[in-house]
């Protein structure tokens, strides 16, 4: 398998000589809960190789104890500096998940307090919300390639399952902490016992499939 590097990092830096920021989310997909970004900058892609203590991949192919790992030595790493920024159910529902996964991208990276830089995204759809100076590169499946996109990948999902975590100890009857949200079975059948809670989103259960509550 071929793990994730550095190598369009560093290209981007020899264009520019600006500082890198990898962004990527994590809860798109979910029936409840927030989604968030993960931000990382990087000042300069040539730093000292670091050495972390698992290889580097992106957040879904790694376990939870992996991902609790990588990151306490990301929050370790001199050269590197990251943020997270979320957006709750009753916004997405209001403004639609792309829009919402876009502002809390937008909010990450200005907690990053950087004015000039480059910006590397995971997907195809870039940030309309940013100054129309700001350079942005869109990489497909670009968690799986950058290693400052896996890094990225990785904040925003521990960050993300620990508000999970969280939630379920206001709403217990859910499981919140074991499926994070998604639309497990177990998940729609404590949907069909309880009903929508606050902390789901009402315009993705809307369109669901009646045989998943049957």
């Amino acid at each position: 398998m071929k793990l994730p590097n550095f190598k369009r990092e560093k290209k981007i830096f020899q264009l520019f000589n600006l500082p890198i920021i990898a962004i990527d989310e994590a809860g798109r997909g979910p029936l409840a809960g927030p989604v968030t970004a993960g931000a990382i900058l990087i000042k300069n892609p040539y730093f000292k190789a670091f050495k972390p203590p698992i290889k580097i991949r992106d957040s879904k192919k790694l376990s939870a104890k992996q991902r609790q790992i990588l990151y306490l030595w990301i929050t370790k790493q001199e050269n590197l500096k990251f943020s997270y920024a979320s957006v709750g159910p009753k916004i997405i529902d209001k403004i639609n998940i792309k829009n919402a996964t876009m502002s809390a991208m937008t909010q990450a990276i200005k907690k990053l307090n950087v004015k000039d830089y480059i910006l590397l995204l995971d997907g195809k759809d870039k940030i309309n919300t940013l100054d129309s100076q700001i350079k942005q590169y869109t990489f497909i499946k670009g968690d799986e390639k950058l290693i400052s996109l896996s890094l990225a990948s990785i904040v925003a999902k521990v960050k993300r399952d620990r508000l999970m975590i969280n939630l379920s100890k206001k709403y217990p009857q859910y499981l919140f902490e074991n499926h994070k949200g998604y639309g497990t079975k177990v998940h729609y059948q404590k949907i069909k016992k309880y009903g929508i809670s606050e902390a789901h989103r009402i315009s993705f259960l809307k369109n669901l499939n009646n045989k998943h509550l049957n």
